[in-house]
Order: C-alpha cells, then sequence, then structure tokens
C-alpha cells in the first residue's frame, strides 16, 4: 500500500514559506486586490493571503510553522473553513503547495480580461477606469 502526504484541506498544521516569483504585478497589500480580486476569492481566503504575507514579511521571509486552528482563531473562522481558504489560494494561484511547504506570493498577477468581465459592473468601469489599456 503507498502512503499518501494530506494535502492542506486535511492538515492540522502547515509550513509556510515565500513563493518567490518575478514574473506577477501587483503586490498583495495594493488596493487593487483588496477591489478586485476579493469578489473573486472570497473574504476568507483574501484576509488568510493578506495575513499570511505580513506573517512572512514579519520573519524576513522565513518559513514558519502555523496550525489551522490559530490561524481561523486569527480570521474568526473554523480550522475546516482556513483549510477551505489555504486550498482556493492555491486554486487560484496564489499559493502553491507541495509535501513539505505551502508558499505564499508577496504579489500577484492583475485580472485576466475574462475575469475582469464577470466582475459587478461598477468594479468593470472601475476597472476600465483606472487601467483603460487593460490588463494580461
Amino acid at each position: 500500500m503507498t502512503a499518501t502526504v494530506p494535502t492542506t484541506t486535511e492538515r492540522a498544521s502547515v509550513v509556510v514559506g515565500r513563493w518567490h516569483d518575478t514574473a506577477d504585478e501587483v503586490p498583495l497589500q495594493h488596493w487593487y486586490v483588496e477591489t478586485f480580486w476579493l469578489p473573486i476569492l472570497g473574504p476568507t481566503a483574501f484576509l488568510t493571503a493578506r495575513l499570511l504575507d505580513r506573517a512572512l514579511t514579519d520573519s524576513g521571509d522565513l518559513p514558519f510553522q502555523v496550525t489551522t486552528s490559530l490561524l481561523g482563531y486569527r480570521l474568526g473562522v473554523a480550522p475546516a473553513v482556513t483549510r477551505k481558504a489555504l486550498t482556493r489560494l492555491a486554486l487560484w494561484g496564489f499559493a502553491r503547495e507541495d509535501d513539505a511547504l505551502y508558499e505564499v506570493r508577496s504579489t500577484v498577477r492583475m485580472l485576466h480580461p475574462k475575469q475582469i468581465r464577470r466582475l459587478d459592473p461598477s468594479l468593470v468601469a472601475l476597472h476600465a477606469e483606472r487601467y483603460p489599456g487593460g490588463t494580461s
């Protein structure tokens, strides 16, 4: 029988590190992410990303271990919700995971035109106003 490594949704804790990728465009703490990515990610995943990014910055980008219970406590949600948020961040490219490390980006890409079109019309208009040439 082959042993399987638990995924983020099954782990009680994760070792968090920095995903160093220079191809991205917008700092995670930038208003763009809050304004345009928040409706896509959802509030828990969004706040999880920001919390982990700040913790990594405070640690000098040194990896650290954190329990999903502690993350949930800091966010005001259950550990299962926290694990789902971690999975969602990886799904949308804000993080990636392997057997030993959950890496978080400090910058993210701007929305693809198809993603922009799916936003609320007021956000589509704001994006067009601020970024008339589009993105991607």
